[in-house]
C-alpha cells in the first residue's frame, strides 16, 4: 500500500512539473461504468484499468498529457483506496437511526393534524337559566366546552360548567357540535371533588364522532399538547403549548380536599375552555381543561384523563362516585426530603421513595387497622408506591377490593390488610 502511494506521488510530481494540460484533453468520453465488487480491491482495480486504457488511447504526440493522465489515475486510485479504509461505514449511521439517534423533524402541520383528529368530537355547552315572571321572562346563559366520549352521545365536561342544574325545569342544556348540529342534553351525574360531569345528548339517532382517550400516567414535561374548546364562547378554537408539570398537587394551588393531581400547561386555557380536551400529538385526549391562574400568563391546568376514566365509569353506572375512606394525611417522599429527615433523625427509614403518614384520624379505618403517624408506606397490593395519587386512585376504584399495605416502622417491615 505504502509503495503504491509513493509511486503515485512521484508520478504526480513529474507530471505537475511538465507542460500544462492541452485544452479539452482532460475530458474522457465513452468510458464504460466500472463494476462494483464487494471489496476495496475489486472497486479500485476496474477504475485503474479503465484510466490506464484511456491514457494508452491518447495520440503519441500527446505523451505529456498521457503522463499527466497516468499520474491522475494513480492518485485517484490511491485516494479511492485510502478513502475506503479511512471513511466511516454507513452502517453505524443507519443503526443510529434505528436506535432513535436521528429523529425525523416535525411536520409544519403537526398541531393542525392533532387538532383535526379530535375536533369533530368537541362540543360547545350553553346553559340557559330561565327566571322572571309570566309577564317578563328572562334568560341568562353561561357555558363551557366538552367532548363526546361515546358515539351514542355521552359527553364529558367539568362539573362547574353544569353544576346547579340537576335537570331542573327552569334550566336547560344546549350542546352544539363543530358541524353545526345542536342537541339538548341532561346531566347524568357529576363529581365535585374531581370537577367532572357526564352528560347524555338527547335525540341521537346515529353514531356521533367521539374522541379517543389516551393515557396520562407516562406524560413528561416538555411534551407538546393541544387545547380545543370555546374560550369566551368563541367556538372551534385551538391553542397549543407544552406540558409544564405532570403532577401539580391541589395543595400547591390552595385547593383543599382536591382528590386529583393536575397537568400544568402553558397552552392557552381561558374562560369557556373548561371541560374541553387537552390532547397529545396523536390526537388522543390526555386531560380535561379545568382552570387557569388568574394573574399569570401561560399557567393553566387540566385533569388527567386516567382520573377521568375512573370517575366516568362510576357515574355512568351509578350516577355518582363513591369512595372509601382511610383517614390519613400523606406526604410524598423525594430524595431531598428523605435526606432532610435522615439528617434530623438517624433512625428514619433508609428508602428511595414512599409515602410518609403524617396524621391518622381518630377512630378511622387507618387507626383501627394499625397505621400510625411516622409510618412509611412502600407498597400497595404488591406494587411499589411513590405518589399519593396512587393511594387516592385505589380508594376510588369502583369495585371494592381488599388492600394490603406494606410499610416500614422502626426499621422493620409491617404488612397490614384492610377490607
Amino acid at each position: 500500500m505504502s509503495r503504491y502511494l509513493r509511486t503515485s506521488w512521484r508520478v504526480a510530481r513529474r507530471a505537475l512539473s511538465g507542460p500544462p494540460l492541452p485544452q479539452g484533453a482532460g475530458v474522457l468520453r465513452g468510458l464504460p461504468q466500472p463494476a462494483v465488487g464487494p471489496t476495496a480491491a475489486a472497486r479500485v482495480r476496474p477504475v485503474h484499468a479503465l484510466l490506464r486504457g484511456a491514457a494508452a488511447r491518447q495520440p503519441a504526440a500527446d505523451a505529456d498529457h498521457a503522463a499527466w493522465l497516468e499520474s491522475g489515475m494513480l492518485l485517484g486510485s490511491a485516494s479511492v483506496l485510502l478513502g475506503w479504509f479511512l471513511a466511516p461505514s454507513a452502517e453505524p449511521c443507519l443503526s443510529e437511526q434505528k436506535r432513535g439517534g436521528a429523529r425525523p423533524s416535525l411536520s409544519p402541520y403537526f398541531i393542525a393534524d392533532a387538532a383535526e383528529k379530535v375536533a369533530p368530537a368537541v362540543v360547545n355547552i350553553t346553559v340557559e337559566h330561565k327566571y322572571g315572571t309570566r309577564v317578563i321572562g328572562l334568560v341568562a346563559t353561561s357555558g363551557g366546552s366538552g367532548f363526546i366520549i361515546d358515539p351514542e352521545g355521552v359527553v364529558l365536561t367539568n362539573a362547574h360548567v353544569v353544576q346547579g342544574l340537576d335537570n331542573h325545569k327552569k334550566t336547560s342544556l344546549a350542546v352544539s357540535m363543530q358541524d353545526g348540529r345542536t342537541f339538548r342534553a341532561r346531566v347524568v351525574g357529576f363529581d365535585e371533588q374531581t370537577d367532572l360531569a357526564v352528560l347524555q345528548l338527547e335525540g341521537v339517532n346515529k353514531p356521533l364522532p367521539s374522541a379517543e382517550l389516551g393515557t396520562s400516567n407516562k406524560l413528561r414535561p416538555g411534551e407538546w399538547v393541544v387545547v380545543l374548546g370555546s374560550p369566551l364562547q368563541l367556538q372551534n378554537s385551538v391553542s397549543a403549548g407544552i406540558i409544564s408539570n405532570v403532577d401539580r398537587k391541589g395543595a400547591d394551588l390552595g385547593m383543599r380536599g382536591a382528590r386529583t393531581e393536575y397537568i400544568q400547561t402553558d397552552a392557552a386555557i381561558n374562560k369557556g375552555n373548561s371541560g374541553g380536551p387537552l390532547v397529545n400529538l396523536e390526537g388522543q385526549v390526555i386531560g380535561i381543561s379545568c382552570m387557569t391562574a388568574e394573574f399569570a400568563d401561560g399557567v393553566s391546568f387540566a385533569i388527567p384523563v386516567d382520573t377521568a376514566k375512573q370517575v366516568v365509569a362510576q357515574i355512568r353506572k351509578n350516577g355518582k362516585v363513591t369512595r372509601r375512606y382511610l383517614g390519613i394525611k400523606m406526604l410524598e417522599l423525594k430524595p431531598d426530603l428523605i435526606a432532610h429527615f435522615q439528617e434530623r433523625d438517624p433512625d428514619f427509614p433508609d428508602v428511595k421513595d414512599g409515602i410518609l403518614v403524617v396524621h391518622v384520624a381518630p377512630d378511622s379505618p387507618a387507626e383501627i387497622g394499625g397505621i400510625r403517624p411516622g409510618d412509611v408506606i412502600t407498597e400497595l397490593n404488591g406494587k411499589s408506591v411513590s405518589r399519593t395519587q396512587q393511594m387516592i386512585d385505589a380508594m376510588a376504584q369502583e369495585t371494592p377490593i381488599s388492600m394490603k399495605i406494606k410499610l416500614i416502622r422502626d426499621g422493620k417491615e409491617v404488612i397490614l390488610s384492610f377490607f
